[in-house]
């Protein structure tokens, strides 16, 4: 059995210095994409942000046309908020659990 790839989760600051609350990001190296890492790390930390430190609505933003993270987002239990454009300008798709503790479905 091979090692697994060292992962790192970390904290960006993002969209959550504009929304009203935290938002939940990743990215993956095509090589690893489908595999369960972004998931897995997800839950992780939707789970510590409910339970350890307060937090119960969540936002999430996802580029137009990526649906792997739209699909990943709705069964975290993420919903479709509408578009938004970044600080950047970039405009994307905003998610957000419904609210305060709801989420991972």
């Amino acid at each position: 059995m091979g090692a697994l790839p060292h992962l790192r989760v970390r904290y960006v600051r993002g969209a959550a210095q504009i929304l009203s609350a935290p938002d939940l990001g990743f990215a993956l190296l095509p090589g690893y994409v489908g595999q369960g890492f972004a998931s897995e790390a997800a839950r992780g930390l939707m789970l510590h942000a409910q339970n350890k430190l307060g937090i119960g609505r969540l936002y999430a933003i996802a580029r137009r046309g990526n649906y792997r993270s739209v699909r990943l987002l709705d069964r975290l239990g993420f919903r479709y908020e509408g578009p938004y454009v970044t600080p950047e300008g970039e405009q994307v798709e905003l998610y957000a659990t419904l609210s305060e503790g709801e989420g991972l479905t």
